[in-house]
């Protein structure tokens, strides 16, 4: 297989030390990485996901620090097999969503996940392709398909206007509230374990942790209470009636954030280590 065709992608700056064949080389090495991750069902896709790899590479090679080019360009490499995989499946149900959205609903799911999501993408475009692969991870997290598309049409279809979203669904605003409060929290976590799973972080308890909803988050009581249930006997020695006396929450209440929580925690979990199976808790 040839060299990722450069000319496909502005030029490169002048200052900057890499040149387009030292990045297309290391596109190259980055292949059998690619392979591995997409698998055999998707191996002719194999040239496009590199094509992918370097257009990213290209764009962001003012954010490469010197240190080593090949690592670098392999996370991107991984990053986007990734993102192929997750989208591949589900593309076509979602884009629809997606191109028929007007830019102030796109920007609007966008900020749902995560306040400065849209700042910290390149352009609209690549935003809209980083929201596609959540909600595609999400999807595969959250068991009832009820509650995915009834918060997607609330966020893309009716502006997350909640009052004329439930009149048309025929639901009450509760139980969309409900299905919004679920997929964002979920949302939430996939964001943020894909970001750390890209800076090459692990799952220990502590990054697992920091992938939770936090204060001014969707669900911020997670975080909080992880920590709590940290400090109770952990999530598989749970010490109930310690935690009840931390938190001042009732028996019932406290059993069903500590599911919630283990979900969140799972689903970060398996993000971080680069797959997308279902761990719902539900």
């Amino acid at each position: 297989m040839g060299q990722p065709q450069s000319h496909t992608v502005p030029a490169l700056s002048a200052d900057n030390a890499v040149t387009e064949e030292q990045l297309a080389h290391a596109v190259q090495k980055a292949e059998p990485a690619i392979r591995a991750i997409i698998g055999p069902s998707l191996r002719d896709d194999c040239a496009d996901v590199m094509q992918e790899a370097y257009i990213s590479a290209a764009g962001r090679l003012e954010h490469f620090d010197g240190t080593s080019l090949q690592a670098w360009v392999n996370t991107i490499a991984r990053r986007r097999a990734y993102d192929h995989v997750n989208g591949s499946s589900r593309r076509k149900k979602h884009q629809d969503h997606f191109e028929v959205a007007s830019m102030a609903r796109a920007q609007n799911a966008v900020s749902l996940i995560e306040p400065d999501f849209s700042e910290a993408v390149e352009d609209r475009i690549d935003a809209e392709v980083k929201l596609t692969g959540v909600v595609d991870q999400v999807e595969a997290f959250i068991q009832n398909q009820a509650t995915s598309y009834r918060a997607l049409e609330l966020i893309t279809t009716f502006g997350d206007d909640v009052e004329t979203a439930a009149r048309a669904m025929v639901i009450s605003e509760d139980a969309l509230r409900a299905c919004r409060r679920e997929f964002v929290r979920c949302a939430i976590v996939v964001a943020k374990a894909t970001q750390f799973r890209d800076q090459g972080l692990k799952a220990t308890m502590g990054v697992l942790t920091e992938c939770m909803p936090a204060e001014g988050d969707s669900g911020e009581w997670v975080a909080g209470f992880v920590s709590d249930v940290l400090a109770s006997g952990g999530f598989a020695n749970v010490d109930i009636e310690r935690l009840m006396r931390r938190t001042e929450l009732s028996y019932n209440t406290v059993r069903q954030y500590v599911k919630e929580a283990k979900w969140l925690m799972q689903i970060a979990a398996t993000v971080l280590s680069g797959g997308t199976e279902d761990k719902s808790g539900t």
